[in-house]
């Protein structure tokens, strides 16, 4: 497991979620909740942002840079997300 990964499961379970929650929550099936929490996969950068707004940490924080989980101060979540949207069908 790598840093996120450990940060994401202990973020979940403290938030009292299941998987399959988180998984509703993000847009994204179960499945993938799995893998981002065993490491076989990286989180995208919207994903990122998505679990450090629910979660309320900085991304530096879940990616493994600062060691406190503190909570965003002052920010506040945009109307319109920076990144485009998903692609479908892929």
């Amino acid at each position: 497991m790598n840093v996120f990964s450990t940060r994401l499961l202990q973020q979940r379970v403290a938030k009292g979620m299941t998987q399959a929650a988180l998984a509703r929550h993000m847009g994204i099936t179960s499945a993938a909740i799995s893998n981002l929490e065993h490491g076989r996969t990286a989180p995208s950068a919207r994903l990122l942002e998505a679990t450090c707004f629910l979660f309320n940490v900085r991304p530096d924080y879940m990616l493994g840079w600062g060691s406190v989980a503190a909570p965003r101060k002052g920010v506040v979540r945009p109307k319109k997300s920076i990144f485009p949207p998903a692609r479908s069908g892929r």
